[in-house]
């Protein structure tokens, strides 16, 4: 009961981060942190579970135990017949888009006294340089690029009819944000959470999952930003609890994905991703308002509402974190 009772008291702090400048809410909000650190630390250390892996479900089961109850699951080899994991790969993309030019990603979280800068910085190459630097063991990473739109015949690739029949609804093409990843072995995306239900599908290579609920986010040092998209400072795929001793009792999930694999996220579910092998997959983000109010109305208001990256392009987010710092809720 006093646990949930701090927790409640973050969630105030969190939402009113443009207080942070006041010494009066300063002084309350560090009080109350150090109060919830110490309540925090009476239950034992958390740590990394296997996420749930199923096989040969069909649909009424997958949306009546994991989709309408919102737990992520490991759908197995689910889409292991889809013409995507068939035929795409490194060669196919320099084959037919080779000359296309696209950017990529570099992330860096810097934290220190003064706060939190989330860095990306995106380079522009064509794709068949690209692929050359990973084959020449580069950790470079393709995000963040509309591939599918700009290229509207691999949509066919994908089975729109089957990801229907798992939400539980209708998902087509245009009523879904379709993100695109194509990187290199030791690439990361690092902890993040946003207001989507997410269908992860792995085309090639290995992919490794970090998750933890959303109710686990006072312990995973939020960064608060008025976007769609919020980030943690703590690196969970290399832990160091020093910087982030609350991040020691935030209890997950974890997994490795192949080909064919098909990883269920519900909204607001924190994740970090790392390639530990050149690898490409595909984001479908199932949009869902009254799924998403109904799971966390505060979460749901501030970002649907309140944030300043109010199309959420990716200029616009990039824009909003390149040179910004943003002052920690724990500094």
């Amino acid at each position: 009961m006093l646990e949930a009772i701090h927790r409640a008291l973050y969630d105030i702090y969190f939402e009113r981060d443009v207080l942070r400048g006041s010494r009066k809410v300063s002084w309350l909000r560090q009080r109350h942190l150090k109060q919830f650190e110490d309540v925090v630390a009476r239950r034992p250390e958390g740590g990394l579970a296997p996420i749930p892996v199923v096989s040969d479900l069909g649909p009424e089961q997958i949306v009546r135990d994991w989709v309408q109850k919102r737990r992520p699951v490991l759908l197995k080899d689910a889409a292991a017949h889809w013409p995507a994991v068939q035929k795409w790969g490194f060669e196919f993309f320099d084959k037919h888009y080779g000359d296309e030019m696209v950017g990529i990603g570099r992330e860096t979280i810097d934290r220190d006294a003064e706060g939190t800068s989330f860095e990306i910085d995106v380079e522009g190459l064509s794709i068949r340089d690209f692929v050359r630097r990973v084959g020449a063991g580069e950790d470079v990473y393709l995000k963040f690029n509309p591939i599918l739109e700009r290229f509207p015949e691999l949509y066919r690739d994908l089975d729109y009819e089957q990801l229907g029949q798992w939400s539980g609804g209708d998902i087509k093409p245009q009523a879904s944000d379709n993100e695109f990843y194509m990187g290199g072995a030791n690439t990361r995306t690092h902890l993040h959470t946003e207001l989507s239900d997410i269908f992860h599908v792995c085309i090639r290579g290995r992919k490794r999952w970090v998750l933890y609920p959303p109710e686990e986010w006072p312990l995973l040092y939020p960064i608060p930003a008025r976007t769609s998209f919020v980030a943690s400072e703590v690196n969970v795929l290399d832990p160091d609890f020093g910087p982030h001793p609350l991040a020691r009792y935030a209890r997950g999930w974890e997994a490795v994905i192949e080909p064919g694999d098909v990883l269920y996220l519900p909204a607001y579910m924190w994740h970090a991703v790392e390639n530990p092998e050149p690898a490409i997959s595909v984001n479908l983000l199932w949009h869902d308002h009254l799924r998403s109010l109904r799971a966390l109305p505060l979460a749901y208001f501030n970002w649907r509402f309140l944030q300043k990256d109010d199309k959420g392009t990716a200029d616009q987010f990039l824009d909003y974190f390149r040179g910004t710092r943003l002052p920690s809720l724990h500094g």
